[in-house]
């Protein structure tokens, strides 16, 4: 009995030392070539015709735990980051009630208030992903944060469109201060790698509006090597495509190693465009290698601020578009303003098209 015991001691203490290399080999981030933070010609093209892969330098695997002997891999991920992250994972039975019928895939989103819009921005986003996605073994999970007082009326109306509200603790950077206050509360966004039930989770901002069927998204085809990919979309700003995603719509497969090197960074970290929350935060733990990103046609998450600067390739997409993401201009905070310019904006009209229609069937009152 007391040589098993210590043979277990002298394997856990193994394992977290094998760890530990993992995480301090990690290689540094190359540096992009593009000193003014604008995509060449070239790129900008690559960005809105076709799918790319980007592969890290770093030699770092998509998942640290695929660096461990197969015969322990399950021990390092299953028993000691399961129990650690547990507040994170939605699928447990005190927090999921559809627990005992889960679907291969997953799509989520984070509400923080109920003010500003973003309540009537999750409904919406809800009734029209019922209406969009084939949801044939896909479910939806919204995230609530604890310290979040939901009303009852407005925990009904989101059941009603199809969410199942999850609770979970929020995930704080420990230069939380550096982080511009609409982005504090964003880190939590990573928390769907805790949930290993599911195959895949896509996660979508309230400000996003499904206008096709997301099958790339919900179904992509495997990669070549059967790794798993982050997919997310060049970020768009005044001056064209950027060197970075996103964070308002990616994809990607649950990987408690991946969130364990997340959690850590946020932590340790601040050697980053800290700012933005999440979306810095990812940029630079893809950079490091820890995410393997396949970027997609930027149709998955067309920016309105591209409708505003460069209507021309608005309109040669608008037949193929997936993902309207209004990061210029909410439509919900023109709700109260119907004589509003950006009112008769076309993509903040189909919103508007979508919320009637979701009032009008449901009976929402919001």
């Amino acid at each position: 009995m007391r040589s098993s015991i210590t043979f277990a001691i002298t394997m856990t203490v193994t394992l977290s030392l094998f760890a530990s290399l993992v995480y301090l080999n990690v290689d540094k981030a190359h540096n992009n070539n593009n000193n003014n933070g604008i995509l060449s010609e070239q790129q900008k093209k690559m960005a809105t015709t076709t799918k790319i892969e980007l592969v890290s330098s770093s030699p770092l695997l998509a998942s640290t735990s695929s660096m461990l002997p197969k015969s322990l891999q399950r021990t390092f991920d299953d028993n000691d980051l399961v129990i650690k992250y547990k507040p994170w994972n939605c699928l447990s039975s005190m927090k999921y009630p559809n627990a005992s019928h889960i679907g291969t895939t997953v799509i989520t989103s984070l509400l923080v208030s109920e003010k500003q819009g973003y309540l009537q921005g999750a409904l919406v986003l809800g009734y029209t992903l019922r209406k969009k996605v084939d949801m044939t073994n896909v479910d939806m999970i919204l995230m609530v944060l604890n310290d979040f007082e939901l009303s009852r009326r407005a925990a009904k109306d989101l059941t009603k469109v199809g969410w199942q509200i999850c609770r979970l603790p929020m995930i704080k950077s420990n230069f939380q201060e550096e982080i511009l206050p609409r982005f504090q509360k964003t880190f939590v966004k990573v928390a769907p790698f805790t949930w290993l039930q599911y195959k895949r989770f896509v996660v979508l901002d309230l400000d996003t509006l499904p206008v096709g069927n997301l099958a790339e998204l919900i179904s992509p085809s495997p990669s070549p090597d059967q790794d798993c990919l982050f997919d997310a979309v060049y970020d768009y700003e005044e001056d064209g495509f950027k060197p970075h995603f996103n964070s308002g719509v990616f994809a990607s497969c649950p990987s408690l190693a991946i969130f364990d090197y997340f959690m850590k960074f946020i932590k340790t970290r601040n050697d980053y465009h800290i700012f933005m929350g999440v979306q810095g935060a990812l940029n630079k733990v893809a950079e490091e290698g820890m995410l393997k990103v396949n970027l997609l046609p930027w149709d998955f998450n067309a920016d309105l601020a591209i409708y505003e600067g460069d209507r021309h390739l608005w309109d040669s997409h608008a037949s193929q578009l997936q993902m309207i993401h209004y990061t210029t201009a909410k439509p919900f905070d023109y709700l109260n303003t119907p004589n509003a310019v950006q009112r008769r904006w076309p993509p903040i009209q189909r919103w508007f098209e979508h919320y009637k229609q979701m009032r009008h069937e449901l009976a929402i009152l919001q």
